[in-house]
């Protein structure tokens, strides 16, 4: 509650000539004697005020009359969509404060009876606990997203509405709870930052709250253990990361319930990219991933042989020079052979305690380990569980540092691998597989579309923005469709997203020429659009009729140059969406700071 103190208002009459700084509005419950509620000021409530001392009476009817006769400023909206709205209000507030995505969701769910804002903050302490670190507040309204509509974007969080959100919100804190467990438990992610991404939470909720009271069965478990593992090593959620949550959530959905699906995504992880990843690449699923599959091996002291404990604090902060570096950070420093910002590298990682690390940090490697080799009766296994080697090839008897960084690298990529079924392929994985980057490519374009007409037109950019020859070849689609599936209607497939999904690649070319103001930031040059929108045509064309052979030297040239334009586009737009958010959330910390 936000109360005024009367008697600091009573102050401030007298003193404020004088200089006054002190609070005279405070968050606290009211006295009704010296700390009144803002709001029974605001309504001259006569039972608060016949309890306020007489002292102090005159202080609350001038306070109630200057808030009753301030001249506000007050606009008038009606009839304008949701999207419209939003953008009027961030507009307004330009001049204070500037709101999140976040801030406007908790602002539109807002009543006297449930307060979003405070509801999450009190979910976020609960699975912070035992040093589990502080989730990101946002997942929680994505959850819900996801759950209420299979998508997590915006504009999906901005059409929630409280009554929506109070029906479900106790069944969602459960599956929330459940799914931080199970993550802790079964996938490594011992602290809240080890996460490969952020996305990996609400989809972990959308499926314990499927299964609502029911625990997970064998194989369902091992379902999410090969998605997380999957999504986790192939950086699915790179870019476009909505998009392909929602393909997932659609196959888990499936998979529950016992249909067969696969998650062929294949694993990006080599001995050479892990010997290239450092410590300070936070952002980095698979540094991340790295550190979820160490937790798994419950990694011991290897001086002592007992099971480290990764629930200290001392774990929260990972990326400081000091610690766990099985190279310290000393000796980098003092050998003029090795890089200094290699003492970084994460294949010089490990999990080591406290008092380990403060011991070994002057030490060169070779010296304490062969210490702990003669005083440790179980250090070939400690060290092993850290994924050091201690055969007499290990470059740690050595102190050769680089020749460590790569048998410690190919150790670590082949642990990750090891976790997915999937073959490990190489950058250029996606060469042969024409179907599929069409069909991707496809997707985020019909989500780029609905994304962006919604924010105009709402729910009627159907029928407002969408070409009228569009409209009625996409009717014809569903109605052949629904021919071949009795048991469907046209109501499965209501104007908006649904609908897109029976658009061709020309149809998408059409829709954004007409609403090219709304997608002008995007692609920027209309005439290069179309060029590559006609290649990717060319290349759909060829998928669709299997006769990618017909396709010439230049085709293939002009086709890979649309596909790499268009997915560079989309990638640099939700780029600079996420960029927009993390602004403002660290502006938000700086205010609160």
């Amino acid at each position: 509650n936000i109360c005024i103190d009367l008697q600091r208002a009573a102050e401030y009459d007298e003193f404020h000539d004088e200089g006054f700084d002190k609070d005279i509005f405070v968050a606290r419950i009211p006295d009704n004697r010296r700390f009144v509620s803002f709001r029974d000021l605001l309504n001259s409530d006569l039972a608060v005020y016949n309890t306020v001392p007489d002292r102090l009476k005159p202080t609350f009817q001038k306070a109630t009359g200057r808030f009753s006769s301030y001249p506000f400023s007050v606009v008038w909206v009606r009839d304008q969509p949701l999207g419209e709205v939003v953008e009027i209000f961030q507009r307004i507030n330009q001049g204070g404060k500037r709101l999140s995505g976040y801030d406007l969701v908790c602002a539109n769910l807002w009543t006297e009876d449930f307060t979003f804002r405070r509801e999450v903050e009190h979910l976020i302490q609960q699975v912070s606990l035992n040093n589990f670190g502080v989730i990101d507040a946002r997942v929680v309204p994505q959850t819900i997203s996801l759950i209420l509509y299979g998508r997590m974007s915006q504009s999906n969080q901005l059409n929630m509405t409280t009554k929506q959100v109070e029906d479900i919100w106790d069944d969602v804190t459960r599956a929330f709870v459940k799914a931080i467990d199970f993550a802790r438990t079964n996938l490594g992610v011992q602290k809240a930052s080890f996460f490969p991404y952020s996305g990996i939470i609400p989809v972990l909720t959308y499926c314990f709250y499927q299964i609502r009271n029911q625990s997970l069965s064998a194989e369902q478990r091992q379902i999410l253990w090969n998605w997380f593992w999957g999504v986790s090593l192939s950086e699915r959620y790179g870019s476009t990361s909505q998009t392909r949550i929602a393909e997932d959530v659609n196959k888990l959905t499936k998979a529950l319930v016992g249909e067969e699906v696969t998650f062929d995504y294949e694993s990006r992880v080599t001995k050479e990219s892990v010997s290239k990843l450092r410590m300070l690449s936070q952002t980095s699923s698979v540094r991340n991933a790295i550190l979820c599959m160490l937790s798994l091996r419950q990694p011991k002291n290897f001086k002592d042989g007992t099971t480290i404990n990764l629930n200290s604090n001392f774990f929260d902060t990972l990326t400081k020079a000091e610690r766990h570096h099985i190279f310290s950070v000393n000796y980098v420093r003092k050998n003029n052979n090795i890089t200094n910002r290699d003492v970084h590298l994460i294949a010089n990682f490990a999990f080591i305690p406290a008092e380990l690390n403060w011991e070994i940090s002057k030490e060169d490697p070779s010296s304490y380990m062969t210490l702990f080799k003669e005083k440790n009766p179980s250090f070939e296994s400690d060290a092993a569980s850290n994924l050091i080697r201690t055969d007499n090839e290990s470059a740690i008897w050595r102190d050769d540092f680089y020749i460590f960084i790569e048998q410690r690298s190919k150790l670590i990529a082949d642990a990750l691998n090891g976790l997915l079924e999937a073959d490990v392929v190489s950058d250029s994985v996606y060469k042969g597989r024409e179907y599929e980057i069409v069909k991707r490519l496809e997707t985020q374009l019909r989500d780029l579309i609905d994304e962006r007409l919604s924010a105009v037109a709402g729910t009627r950019y159907w029928k407002q923005l969408i070409p009228f020859n569009v409209r009625t070849s996409v009717d014809e689609h569903i109605k052949a469709h629904l021919e071949k599936r009795p048991y469907e209607d046209m109501s499965m497939y209501p104007p908006g997203r649904k609908r897109l999904d029976f658009c061709f690649v020309s149809d998408y070319e059409q829709i954004i020429s007409k609403n090219w103001s709304h997608f002008e930031d995007i692609f920027r040059n209309k005439h290069n659009f179309i060029t590559h929108n006609i290649n990717l045509r060319k290349l759909r064309n060829a998928t669709a009729h299997n006769n990618l052979n017909t396709l010439d030297k230049v085709d293939e040239s002009l086709i890979n140059a649309a596909v790499v334009w268009i997915q560079q586009c989309i990638d640099a737009y939700y780029d600079r969406q996420d960029a927009i958010d993390d602004e403002d959330v660290d502006d938000v910390e700086d205010t609160d700071e």
